[in-house]
């Protein structure tokens, strides 16, 4: 799909003006992105709950259930939001190169507190 799709859209079909196009394409975007990374996030947690956990249980050994029971592979799908995210802010704000360049500290700013939340527990104390 071209990356300015609901951009020509709203610029063709509907004439709107070169900056309502803009806005309302980025809007578009976030939405199905949001849309996209939620179903997506939904879907690793549920496999790897459902999948992971009988799988786990038929092994002889402890390793797995050591990571079934610490939720390693839960916390996974939060990085693969992150992955998400980092795909598409060139996506969301191609027109927007400022707030794009802020968006990208912002990812570098957050990756640290979502690695953490992901496997603080597993340091022993």
């Amino acid at each position: 799909m071209n990356r300015n799709f609901f951009y020509n859209i709203f610029k063709e079909y509907f004439s709107l003006s070169h900056e309502s196009s803009v806005y309302l394409s980025l809007i578009v975007n976030l939405i199905l992105i949001l849309i996209i990374g939620y179903i997506l996030f939904k879907t690793l947690r549920f496999f790897s709950r459902k999948f992971l956990h009988r799988l786990a249980s038929k092994t002889r050994t402890s390793f797995d259930d050591l990571l079934i029971k610490n939720k390693v592979f839960l916390n996974i799908a939060r990085i693969v939001m992150l992955l998400i995210f980092n795909i598409s802010l060139e996506i969301l704000f191609e027109y927007f190169p400022r707030v794009l360049k802020y968006a990208e500290k912002l990812r570098l700013l957050l990756l640290p507190f979502l690695l953490y939340g992901s496997f603080d527990r597993y340091c022993e104390p």
